[in-house]
């Protein structure tokens, strides 16, 4: 009856896919896993990024370790005449660590290599002693700001017959003050 007034609207196909959504709707079958998979995607781009992070830490963690016991090796392998080397293991703050002493008697010199050390804090540092019959006696001090490995040569006095090491202010003392990590006859 309205289109002998010409106000009817002319037919449209609908779109191709608009049957299967609204059937979808109609019938509960839609699939909202579609809009996830950019974010599933993301997701897994992510883990791949913090996996290869840690794999490259580990492996410069793990390079770094043994280049300590290659230089370890070296010092126990390194045989002079009249030489010795001795292993002292040391604890700081629950750190499992050591000191490695090559003793050479015959230039009188003492290579000390400290392993795994706890770093001290900015008012400390690691002292030195010669162990000698009158008492201890200064030999040098050893800051560790980190945990790499450090070394240091120190000529031996008249007298001297062991090593010690303690905890003490960044300057140092003139006798031990703080805590004593170890004290060894070499």
């Amino acid at each position: 009856m309205t289109e002998w007034l010409g106000m009817s609207v002319p037919p449209r196909a609908p779109r191709p896919e608009a049957r299967s959504q609204v059937l979808a709707r109609a019938f509960g079958t839609s699939y909202p896993w579609r809009s996830s998979i950019p974010l599933a995607i993301a997701a897994a781009a992510l883990l791949v990024v913090a996996a290869s992070v840690f794999t490259v830490r580990s492996v410069q963690r793990l390079r770094g370790e043994v280049a300590q016991l290659r230089d370890s090796l070296a010092l126990v392998a390194f045989r002079l005449p009249g030489a010795r080397t001795v292993a002292i293991p040391v604890t700081t703050s629950g750190r499992h660590g050591a000191i490695t002493v090559l003793a050479d008697s015959a230039s009188k010199t003492w290579v000390i290599t400290c392993l795994h050390l706890t770093p001290n804090t900015p008012s400390e540092t690691y002292q030195f002693w010669f162990v000698t019959d009158t008492g201890m006696q200064n030999a040098a001090l050893m800051p560790m700001d980190g945990s790499e490995p450090m070394a240091m040569s120190i000529a031996v006095p008249a007298g001297a017959r062991g090593l010690a090491m303690s905890i003490e202010p960044r300057g140092g003392s003139a006798l031990p003050h703080g805590t004593l990590l170890f004290e060894r006859d070499l």
